[in-house]
């Protein structure tokens, strides 16, 4: 048996059992790049203990950001802990540093088109033709609709 990118299980063929014993299981990829192709993608990273004393919240309140996919990250590094792109964070929202005020709307979009965290970071980093940007730096530069469009014609 082996396991995928999730770690879920799956039954490797080695033609060893026969096909009336085999149980289909559902090997899903969550992301089809190794992770170091996301970090390329990202650059810099941030552990929750730094976004809350960047924000200058406390970490619950920062775990409760992520809860309510007001911004997403993965587990990463060795060992693993779970980071979020600090380019998520702007120096200056409503007189302070704050999170993209649009990211989670894009979130929520690309999550309804059955995007894993994984997938939703490596979509927002990832140069886009129609955008003329990363969908990240669109979202920052006001561009909120248009990112949204594009986003819509993933669903």
């Amino acid at each position: 048996m082996t396991t995928d990118a999730l770690g879920e299980r799956c039954i490797a063929d080695d033609g060893l059992l026969p096909d009336r014993c085999r149980v289909p299981v559902p090997c899903p990829v969550a992301y089809a790049s190794p992770v170091t192709d996301l970090d390329t993608l990202v650059g810099e990273w941030l552990n929750l203990v730094d976004l809350a004393e960047i924000l200058d919240i406390e970490v619950g309140k920062a775990r409760g950001m992520v809860r309510d996919r007001q911004i997403v990250g993965i587990k990463r590094g060795n060992p693993k802990v779970f980071q979020v792109p600090a380019r998520f964070v702007l120096p200056d929202v409503e007189g302070r540093p704050g999170i993209i005020p649009t990211l989670r709307g894009t979130v929520m979009v690309l999550s309804d088109a059955q995007f894993t965290e994984e997938e939703i970071l490596e979509w927002l980093f990832t140069p886009n033709d129609e955008l003329g940007e990363r969908p990240v730096d669109a979202l920052v530069n006001g561009k909120r609709a248009a990112v949204r469009r594009v986003a819509q014609t993933l669903l």
